[in-house]
């Protein structure tokens, strides 16, 4: 929160602060996770609340993405299965798919990711560009979840909201 000299409002405004900052080893990119209240516009000009900002490793901006319509409080990396989760006060899990899409226009606007292979560029005509998708929503949880766990060799996502504990299949 942030205080302001303008007005007698002496109420702290969210800002949308870094939920989670997360390292994708295989591509090689950052992925910034904001919290905050989307539904409401404070005094941070800066980050729209609730939003995942994907980095390349020279720190410029690839794409970015609104996470959900309330407050994100969590978020997790699958690094072997390249999916994001993430969580929101409207107790809802989202999953969201990293994947290669062969477009030329938008390998351009995102600075000409290196392919996974080298050969790549050999076998396919267009260069390599990332897209993030949603997979699914996970749910059955009556409370936000506030901590995410998904462990690199299995196929689980682990999750916390107070003092229960549950776990997701990914597969």
């Amino acid at each position: 929160p942030s205080s302001s000299n303008e007005g007698d409002d002496d109420d702290p405004t969210p800002e949308a602060l870094v939920v989670s900052l997360i390292h994708a080893e295989r591509r090689d990119l950052y992925i910034c996770v904001f919290g905050g209240d989307p539904r409401t516009k404070g005094t941070n000009n800066f980050v729209d609340p609730a939003v995942v900002k994907v980095f390349h490793p020279s720190l410029s901006l690839l794409l970015q993405f609104n996470a959900h319509t309330a407050p994100v409080v969590a978020a997790t990396f699958h690094q072997q299965r390249e999916e994001l989760i993430t969580s929101s006060t409207s107790v809802s899990l989202k999953v969201w798919n990293f994947d290669d899409v062969h477009d030329k226009a938008l390998a351009t606007k995102q600075q000409i990711l290196p392919p996974a292979s080298p050969l790549l560029y050999v076998t396919a005509p267009n260069a390599s560009a990332i897209q993030v998708v949603i997979r699914r929503v996970l749910q059955d949880h009556d409370r936000p979840i506030t901590l995410l766990h998904a462990a690199k060799n299995c196929e689980v996502v682990f999750g916390s909201g107070g003092t229960d504990v549950w776990a997701w299949s990914l597969s």
